[in-house]
């Protein structure tokens, strides 16, 4: 891989955990004024485990892990990055249906 290319997987990883730091602050918003159960947190949750994937693929950007084992790969990058962005989509759609809806 690439420098180029090591360096924009690492920024989108970035960006999703952004993103979902602020769909959290914008949910607890809307959690206040609906008075919905905390289900905010959950968007904590995704992007801790967007951050642990992040984490984990600059240690194998830059050669401080080793990568060749596909199943070490699924449990330690794949893994994490897919949990964390399921439970995130599931608060979405909990908070934000009714945009749907109109």
């Amino acid at each position: 891989m690439t420098l180029l290319t090591a360096s924009l997987s690492l920024a989108g990883l970035a960006g999703v955990c952004f993103m979902l730091c602020v769909f959290a602050s914008l949910s607890a918003r809307l959690g206040a004024v609906t008075r919905t159960p905390p289900r905010h947190r959950l968007f904590w949750v995704g992007a801790a485990c967007v951050a642990l994937s992040a984490s984990v693929r600059t240690t194998i950007i830059f050669g401080l892990a080793d990568n060749r084992s596909a199943t070490t790969n699924l449990l330690i990058y794949y893994l994490p990055l897919c949990a964390g962005i399921s439970v995130s989509l599931y608060a979405v759609w909990f908070y934000w249906r009714w945009l749907v809806r109109e």
